[in-house]
């Protein structure tokens, strides 16, 4: 089953070539605009709020599956989206993550642990997620469609290639919620 807005075009093959060639694959495949789940939170899980409820996305079957195959692994996907996001270029993805990492540890720390809870909450785990709303997490960041694009392309889509998942799950099950163009929505132009 494929995602709204997932396709290889021909512009992509340009903009994609320089990745390595797993990733390049799966990049192709998503039209370097789609990717993972696990992205689009990353910029969003940054406190909390009475609003707790993330958006469901267009979750497929598989997509509430993944927490069940890859369990802990969630974390090291968290440390290594956060990981990429601060190395990033400001001009690509904004600042957002450079403003973060900047504030008190225990921010920084909520921040993380709220963006763990989110991405498994979105792939089957528990409902332990007690951040703001995409809209309250990202008001104020101007994030842009193109950022966004980066962000689950450059940071999440190979987060999770590096910690093993296999591209038929990035593309199947993790990629459906963040290509759903209403979650894109809730994030972009906040």
């Amino acid at each position: 089953m494929s995602a709204p807005g997932i396709g290889a075009r021909s512009e992509t093959l340009e903009v994609c070539s320089e990745r390595s060639p797993k990733v390049n694959h799966t990049l192709l495949r998503l039209g370097c605009i789609g990717g993972l789940v696990l992205s689009t939170a990353a910029l969003s899980a940054c406190g909390s709020d009475d609003d707790p409820a993330p958006p469901a996305g267009n979750n497929t079957a598989c997509s509430s599956q993944m927490f069940q195959k890859y369990g802990s692994a969630f974390v090291q996907v968290r440390d290594a989206i956060v990981t990429k996001a601060l190395a990033a270029p400001v001009d690509k993805l904004g600042s957002s993550f450079q403003t973060l990492a900047v504030k008190p540890p225990a921010q920084v720390q909520a921040f993380n642990d709220n963006l763990a809870a989110f991405l498994i909450q979105v792939y089957g785990g528990p409902q332990n997620y007690s951040g703001r709303s995409m809209e309250a997490a990202h008001a104020g960041l101007n994030i842009t469609s193109d950022q966004y694009d980066y962000f689950v392309t450059q940071v999440v889509v190979p987060a999770l290639a590096e910690n093993g998942v296999p591209e038929s799950d990035i593309m199947n099950c993790f990629a459906p919620p963040v290509v759903d163009p209403a979650f894109k929505a809730s994030i972009v132009g906040k």
